[in-house]
Order: C-alpha cells, then structure tokens, then sequence
C-alpha cells in the first residue's frame, strides 16, 4: 500500500477506533497493483463533477475528501445518469477515493481543531447539542486573554474569501468560541443560548428558523457559509500528511469549492 494511504489510515485511528466508515471508498484493488507510488493526491471537502474532472484531467490517481460519497438515490437506491456517468470517468481513469468521514471534522486533530488554532485558540471541550453527550456537534476553543469581538471578526476575515455574517455587539469581550457545522432546529440555537461555556458560536450554515431565534436571543453568532468552512480545514489534511510524510511527499492539489455542489450524503 502507498505511503499515502499509510499514513491516512494513521490519521484516521486518532478519531475512528474501529475503523468502520470512511477508509478507500473506491479502487483499493488499484492502489495496491499500482507499481510506481502515488505522484499527485487531490484534497476535497466534497466529491464534486468538478473533483473528478480535475482528477481526470491532471492525472491525479487519489482524491481524498471529508465526506464520504454516495452514488445511488436514497430513496430508490438506485444510481442515477449523471452518478453514473461519474462513475464510468472514475472507473476509466482509475482513480482512488478515500474518505476521513465528517467525524474527523469534530475530533481531536481535526479540522476544526486546525481552525481553533488559526484563531490562536486552545481546544477546551466538546460540544454536543440538546444535552446529548454521545454525539458531538462541535468543539469549543479558549484563549488566555479576552479580546474584542470586533477582533475576532477581522482575524476571521484574513482566512475566508468572502464576506463574513454575524450577530451581536462588535465591542463584546470574547474568551471562548464553539464551532459547529450547521444549526439546523431552533433547539440547536436554545442550547447554545444556555451554554455558559461559549462567547461566540462559528457556524457552517444556520436555518431561517434558528436565525430568528438566535436574532432574538441576540446570540453572538457568526455565520462562516459551509464552502467557506469546508475550504479552509481541508488544509489541515494537507498539513498532517506533510507530518506523517516526510520524504516521498506527492504533489498536494487542494480544491476549493466554488459552491456546494455534491454527490455526497450530508
């Protein structure tokens, strides 16, 4: 097996001990025959039409991404033309997929771990939703001194390419921040509401609702976009592999999403 997929397999156990999703989604049999190792890896958040063109295009023989994609309709459970049509560049072109699954995003190491410390933040805990401790939304971030929202707002503003949403008092005294994918019930929004933990919330994506209600509560919340979100962790998957690799490194392409566009199970 390449180093690459080695050392993947490595990155993985740290959150996935048993190791039951994610993994070589596709063309394991083609990694292992392959004779030369691998010279170029493509690093997505999503699989995309657009992810496997340029794979195609470029030659590049494995995409690695966060979610893991699903080809067939949910509700048929049958694969489409267009999935289909994938499929076949995919299968032509011989290209790998490998997939860390969305755990790795709110796990130790992680990327939102990658983006706490972006910000100059310390891991301090997990953050689980409606008081369910098993499953985890998200992960809270301290720092030593306190500093002014508007603050953070700029920081922020230096690694996301467009412009940045946000609720609340530009002068509030910030210590703690939580960040989470999506609030997507207005449940979500009461539980952050009550959290005494957290200053400020980061978010992918938010519902109409839950904006209402956070615009009520007038919760300090800032509203990332989830290609944004996406965009930027993908580059702690980069940075570990550089960690694990430290001499037969292949060529790194990172993709940036230009929207949501996905064959994956969200």
């Amino acid at each position: 097996m390449d180093e690459v997929i080695i050392a993947l397999e490595d990155i993985r156990k740290e959150y996935d001990s048993e190791i039951n999703n994610g993994g070589i989604i596709l063309g394991e049999a083609w990694l292992d025959k392959a004779k030369a190792k691998l010279k170029k890896c493509l690093i997505a958040a999503r699989i995309t039409r657009k992810v496997i063109a340029t794979a195609a295009q470029e030659q590049i023989k494995l995409i690695v991404t966060i979610f893991s994609p699903i080809f067939t309709n949910s509700e048929q459970q049958k694969i489409d033309k267009e999935n289909l049509d994938l499929l076949k560049i995919i299968i032509q072109n011989k290209i790998s997929i490998y997939s860390l699954t969305g755990d790795w995003l709110i796990e130790e190491k992680g990327g939102f771990d990658y983006l706490l410390k972006l910000l100059d933040f310390k891991y301090s805990s997990k953050i689980a939703f409606n008081d369910e401790p098993i499953k985890t939304y998200g992960r809270i971030g301290e720092r030593k001194k306190k500093f002014s929202y508007i603050d953070l707002l700029k920081l922020l503003q230096q690694h996301f390419d467009s412009e940045i949403r946000y609720l609340g008092y530009n002068q509030l005294q910030i210590q703690r921040i939580a960040i989470v994918t999506e609030i997507t019930n207005i449940e979500d929004v009461y539980s952050l509401h009550n959290n005494s933990k957290i200053d400020v919330t980061l978010v992918g994506d938010i519902s109409y609702e839950g904006l209402l209600v956070a615009k009520f509560f007038k919760l300090p919340l800032v509203i990332l976009g989830r290609r944004n979100l996406e965009n930027i962790v993908i580059g702690n998957i980069s940075r570990r592999l550089m960690e694990e690799i430290t001499i037969t490194l292949p060529e790194i392409v990172l993709f940036k999403q230009d929207e949501i566009g996905t064959v994956v199970d969200d």
